[in-house]
């Protein structure tokens, strides 16, 4: 009769968890100060502009002189980041369970388990960008990334 040894991995499971628990995936543009982030927050927020002299003869250089009783200009939000969240919340939900069963079963730790759904959730915000702004550079897209915590 064969014999069957079996490994019990539930205290390894239980630490894989613990650990994981610890940390937090962040997503986003993490330059404060740079063109990237004034851009990204102005997207996803919005923003009231005071309007000066010197944006008024801009804008009248670029063909678009604006009305004298113009005193604000209002830049609506056009949010990337919650809006990927909010849309394509049971597809993340679907993608993290899948991760966390890959550590379950011994195949990731807890890091590469982060990092996967950090890697996936910029994807995915990464593609809202291409398919609602008109790009440029491309610098906005790039500058998104994520941070394990």
């Amino acid at each position: 009769m064969a014999k069957i040894k079996d490994k019990n991995r539930i205290p390894e499971m239980k630490k894989n968890i613990q650990e994981l628990s610890k940390k937090t995936v962040r997503v986003g543009v993490f330059e404060p100060g740079s063109l990237d982030y004034a851009v990204a927050m102005v997207h996803e927020y919005g923003t009231n502009i005071a309007v000066t002299n010197r944006m008024r003869g801009w804008f009248l250089a670029q063909g678009y002189p604006l009305p004298g009783e113009t005193t604000h200009i209002t830049i609506p939000e056009r949010s990337f980041i919650r809006s990927t969240f909010d849309s394509e919340i049971d597809e993340i939900k679907t993608q993290v369970a899948r991760a966390v069963g890959f550590m379950l079963d011994g195949d990731w730790d807890e890091n590469r388990t982060a990092r996967t759904v950090g890697a996936y959730l910029v994807g995915q915000i990464r593609e809202r960008v291409e398919s609602q702004f008109v790009m440029r550079t491309g610098d906005l897209r790039k500058s998104i990334k994520y941070r394990v915590e």
